[in-house]
């Protein structure tokens, strides 16, 4: 935990009254900003796409917490995905995975495994011959293959990545819960960048922040037209130049629904999470299964107070 990032207040005046002084001075830094961010960033204007854009959105979901029991912990991960076609749902895919540990289930195994499924998703429509441009709910690249010592558990969706990065296709990834901070040291700032773009963009506006992946993949920031004001940062990998870049920005901005995020990226998010719901009814079985087997103490819940 960087400790530089973490406040304490003894109570909830105190909190207030510095958050007051943290959004005041936001405001105040808001015109200098925006002259500062142009030294680290490239500033446009999102560009009308073209009426004949085939894409598909992939999404994975799990339960924040697996189901943990006295002799194994059990979560269930749901995936979907679509392809839309001059902006109509032409297929659609729908499924879930049950993962079990015996004992603990670490979550991050189960993030790992999610991203794994998204990948092999895309591979399989790319092995199809779809052509168009694949969006991902989160990150292209994860965190975790950007290390120079990839985690275990990491290891086969990082490998899987790398093969979709050497596709011709265009890959976007919709990163939500963006907490980086790459722009925000450049400028000597204590804020996220999704916080410092937020002030600065206009809607409409995106910034091309920063390269990564040996420059196959940029960070890009846009404000979408409706919504919310906050900016939404992405991740557009496959060569692309700026202008291909306005392109995507303007396909993302078109098609945003109330929230600011493209239609398709919220449905396909609704479609994952749904599959989630069969947690409770593996559950139910769990418990009929050992009664009849006399072992019901062992799919007993590990901390009664939690149910």
């Amino acid at each position: 935990m960087n400790s530089e990032r973490v406040l304490v207040f003894e109570n909830i005046d105190e909190f207030f009254g510095n958050v007051a002084k943290l959004l005041g001075r936001a405001r105040q830094l808001c015109d200098k900003l925006r002259d500062n961010v142009v030294e680290h960033a490239i500033i446009g204007k999102y560009r009308e796409p073209p009426s004949s854009i085939k894409l598909a959105a992939i999404d994975t979901a799990f339960p924040m917490y697996p189901l943990e029991l006295v002799s194994l912990a059990v979560s269930v991960i749901g995936y979907a995905s679509i392809v839309v076609e001059n902006d109509v749902v032409v297929e659609k895919y729908t499924g879930y995975k049950v993962i079990a540990g015996l004992g603990k289930l670490d979550q991050d195994i189960v993030a790992a495994y999610a991203r794994e499924i998204e990948r092999h998703i895309a591979e399989k429509l790319v092995s199809s011959g779809f052509n168009g441009i694949i969006i991902f709910d989160g990150e292209v690249v994860p965190i975790a293959c950007r290390h120079s010592k990839v985690p275990e558990s990491w290891a086969r969706v990082c490998r899987l990545t790398e093969r979709l990065l050497d596709y011709k296709n265009v890959l976007v990834g919709i990163v939500k819960r963006s907490f980086s901070f790459t722009l925000s040291r450049k400028l000597g700032l204590k804020m996220p960048d999704k916080a410092i773009m937020s002030l600065v963009l206009r809607r409409g506006e995106y910034a091309i922040v920063e390269k990564f992946a040996n420059d196959r993949c940029l960070v890009v920031y846009y404000k979408p037209l409706k919504g919310l004001q906050q900016a939404i940062k992405v991740e557009v990998c496959g060569g692309v130049d700026q202008y291909r870049v306005s392109e995507i920005i303007g396909l993302l901005i078109s098609s945003a629904a109330s929230t600011g995020l493209p239609w398709y990226v919220d449905f396909v998010d609704g479609l994952a999470k749904r599959e989630t719901q069969l947690l409770d009814l593996i559950s139910s079985r769990l418990l009929r299964t050992a009664v009849e087997v006399e072992t019901e103490q062992l799919v007993e819940p590990t901390n009664p107070q939690k149910t």
